[in-house]
């Protein structure tokens, strides 16, 4: 089952993180990578003119899965974790979001979008 699923209706993509049963739709790098694919190919697509991110189940995004942080993604140690794992594909998530032409929505409830403050600036749009 993807982590992250894309439809369209019309010029608008919806993306969705489908992890809400597994982590409350918390983004591990697998789920990070695939959100910043699906925003690039928003961004390649010239009859897409609006992009929504949302989340599956009754959680719009947890934050960040300490689970697959603690896993390291086979590094080893915290440091090893921080440079070779997560870190730099989250930090490839957050400048693609940033980077986004507008518009980019989020569909959430306000409270939820504490760790994501790419999505609590678009929601606020």
């Amino acid at each position: 089952m993807p982590k992250v699923v894309v439809a369209h209706e019309g010029p608008v993509t919806i993306v969705t993180i489908d992890r809400y049963a597994e982590a409350r739709n918390a983004v591990d790098p697998e789920t990070a990578e695939a959100l910043r694919g699906a925003f690039l190919a928003f961004e390649r697509d010239e009859s897409r003119s609006v992009a929504i991110l949302t989340g599956a189940g009754q959680a719009f995004c947890s934050g960040f899965d300490m689970k697959a942080l603690a896993k390291g993604d086979g590094a080893q140690g915290p440091r090893a974790r921080r440079s070779q794992g997560a870190r730099p594909r989250t930090r490839a998530l957050s400048a693609s979001l940033y980077a986004r032409r507008p518009p980019l929505g989020a569909r959430a409830v306000e409270p939820e979008l504490g760790g994501c403050p790419q999505a609590r600036g678009a929601y606020r749009a």
